[in-house]
């Protein structure tokens, strides 16, 4: 392999890398709003999601 090969797979890796840990902090953002809203839509007499 050359080195320019080497470095696009090293920086193809950190971008993926990067790329997971942003969909996982969405996912953790998605899940906690969702718990907000479960738990205040009761008290505010918003209509529960199912």
């Amino acid at each position: 392999m050359s080195w320019l090969v080497i470095g696009i797979v090293i920086v193809a890796g950190y971008l993926a890398f990067k790329a997971v840990k942003f969909f996982f902090k969405l996912l953790l953002w998605a899940v906690v709003l969702g718990g907000v809203y479960f738990l205040a839509a009761p008290a505010m007499g918003w209509p529960l999601p199912f």
